[in-house]
């Protein structure tokens, strides 16, 4: 099997072949074996039974797909969001979240390659590729020879290269643009770079944000809103107000943006007239969206709310965005 670029096995655990443009076209079990001999003549073996579901058509297709996702939500928390909205009474929800009385209902389990409890990129990764991945990566399978996760990849240019030549696992928004060439797109409260929103647009490790971002400009996405326009704009950049810059180049992303056809929003105002292209780019905050709870408290005078909400002071609210996203997308 061929190495990736080049590189030779290395002993432990990160030691490994790689085998690229690999797919099962057949449903089945199949059982990969591979095996190396370490310097010190030491044989590795490992073993793996990789399952492809037999999928039966839908008798009922959807024409779109929309997928709300809650980091870290559970079945905990749609309890106490059921308590605190609804009420409880005599041992019983005096009232059903919107979610409670969708037709269908199903769990999925989400441990990672590497972890039983995932996080936020292996997990969406699952979602949105429909395939395992190792925590803190999205859209890719490692290759053997990437470094210790680093978590200051975006002030080391030089050292991300290693972490984006994996092979890369397509994600569910590049087969709709591939095989029915429907619009696609991601709305997020946090950094659109952040794992969950970065799973569908992009292969990386999570920590290199700045390449995410140069990932987003070519990711087919029509739609593309949320916070972290410090992946996207230069230091000193006037939208950027009070965050400092991640970039160490000079790039300004929104404007090659706006050259490939994007309108771009950098608050709820400009967001109404940007609806109305068929392609919108939306940054409202140079970091993470502040809460909806703080955005209230701000509202009305509070102190602290004005200071988590900052100098970014007209952000869209989760529904506008949403409602935004969708009038976009169903123009196909």
């Amino acid at each position: 099997l061929p190495i990736g670029r080049g590189a030779k096995p290395r002993p432990g655990l990160n030691g490994g072949v790689t085998r690229r443009n690999w797919a099962f076209d057949k449903p089945g079990k199949y059982e990969i074996t591979a095996s190396l001999i370490q310097s010190d003549g030491t044989k590795l073996t490992a073993k793996s039974t990789i399952e492809v579901p037999v999928i039966p058509p839908a008798t009922n297709r959807a024409k779109n797909i929309v997928l709300f996702v809650g980091d870290g939500m559970g079945q905990a928390q749609r309890t106490a969001a059921r308590i605190v909205s609804k009420g409880i009474e005599n041992g019983k929800a005096k009232g059903l979240l919107e979610m409670d009385q969708m037709e269908t209902f199903g769990l999925v389990m989400t441990s990672s390659l590497d972890a039983f409890v995932t996080d936020s990129s292996a997990g969406a990764s699952a979602w949105a590729t429909g395939n395992k991945s190792a925590n803190t990566w999205h859209g890719a399978y490692l290759d053997n020879n990437n470094a210790i996760s680093n978590p200051t990849l975006d002030r080391n240019p030089s050292g991300v290269a290693p972490f984006l030549d994996n092979p890369r696992v397509e994600n569910i928004a590049e087969f709709l643009q591939r095989t029915a060439h429907m619009s696609t797109g991601v709305a997020s409260t946090v950094a659109v770079t952040d794992s969950t929103p970065g799973a569908f647009s992009s292969h990386s490790i999570r920590y290199a944000q700045n390449a995410i971002a140069d990932q987003m400009l070519s990711s087919g996405h029509s739609v593309i809103l949320g916070g972290g326009s410090r992946y996207f704009l230069p230091e000193g950049h006037s939208l950027l107000k009070n965050i400092p810059s991640a970039r160490t180049d000079s790039r300004n992303l929104v404007d090659e943006f706006k050259k490939s056809g994007y309108a771009f929003a950098s608050n709820s105002a400009e967001l109404k007239t940007a609806a109305k292209s068929d392609k919108v780019l939306g940054l409202f905050h140079g970091a993470e969206m502040a809460s909806r709870y703080d955005r209230t408290r701000a509202l009305k005078g509070n102190n602290a709310g004005k200071k988590a909400v900052g100098q970014f002071n007209d952000q869209p609210t989760l529904e506008f965005m949403t409602q935004v996203a969708l009038n976009v997308l169903s123009r196909n």
